[in-house]
């Protein structure tokens, strides 16, 4: 497998804070990369995930394994690739199974379609510190996670006040993150004057979700994806990840941060 397809890499601003003192270095960070894959059963499509390019017909089969589609390999007739699209043939007893597909694993990667718009032209800033300071609010009330360790965790963060509105946990990311931002749809937060904080890696689907919304920033533990990147330049979304002790690295959009102000990203 061509590395190409699988890392690329974006100049990235690391902040590291230390006392009074804030210190800013620009560097080349190697990033994974997306692959959506549409995944149709006898011609009909039941499922799109986001996986590495790597060993996709093992991940196929073991797949349709765990989800209790199939028993046997006698049940597979055939996997073939044409693009980012698997069509598998499934014998007749099978495709009985299928209904179990109606249900996602909890850390499903979601394909989102392209949005058009223009980037968000939020004005809003938020100093160093407040981003670290979202990380260790939403970790100080993850409870479920202190316990088993088993649980990703995502939070609304306000802006103005450094103040986190609502933490959620639960198995996958993806769910986690949806909830927060129904919690806030309900409530009639203001979404430009919060960041979305969330204890996993941040793909695609999460920026989108957030252009969609009007959140201008996105706050991770962990890293981004290559894509991800791309696409909160695309969007005008500040992406953070890595925010964990003193540090942070920014992706995209590092004016809304006070310190980072006269700092552009070009690659």
């Amino acid at each position: 497998m061509d590395k190409a397809a699988l890392y690329g890499k974006l100049n990235v601003a690391k902040v590291v804070i230390d006392g009074e003192n804030v210190s800013i270095n620009i560097f080349s960070d190697v990033l994974v990369k997306e692959h959506p894959l549409v995944i149709k059963i006898n011609g009909v499509e039941i499922r799109r995930y986001i996986v590495s390019e790597t060993m996709l017909k093992e991940f196929i089969i073991g797949n349709l394994f765990s989800l209790g589609i199939v028993n046997n390999l006698s049940e597979i007739k055939s996997v073939s690739f044409k693009g980012n699209e698997v069509n598998i043939k499934l014998d007749p007893k099978a495709l009985r199974r299928t209904p179990i597909l109606t249900i996602t694993p909890s850390c499903d990667e979601q394909v989102l379609p392209e949005i058009s718009g223009e980037k968000l032209a939020i004005n809003n800033k938020i100093r160093a510190e407040s981003i670290l300071e979202a990380i260790k609010q939403m970790f100080t009330s993850s409870n479920v996670f202190k316990e088993t360790g088993g649980t990703h965790v995502s939070s609304l963060f306000d802006i103005d006040s450094s103040r986190t509105l609502i933490v959620v946990e639960d198995l996958g990311r993806h769910n986690a993150a949806d909830k927060v931002l129904g919690w806030g749809i309900l409530r009639g937060v203001s979404f430009e004057k919060v960041a979305i904080v969330t204890s996993g890696r941040v793909f695609s689907d999460l920026v989108v979700k957030a252009f969609r919304i009007g959140t201008p920033i996105i706050i991770s533990k962990s890293a981004p994806s290559y894509d991800a990147a791309l696409k909160a330049r695309k969007y005008g979304i500040t992406l953070i990840g890595f925010a964990r002790g003193n540090r942070f690295n920014v992706y995209s959009e590092p004016g809304r941060i006070v310190e980072l102000e006269n700092i552009v990203l070009e690659d």
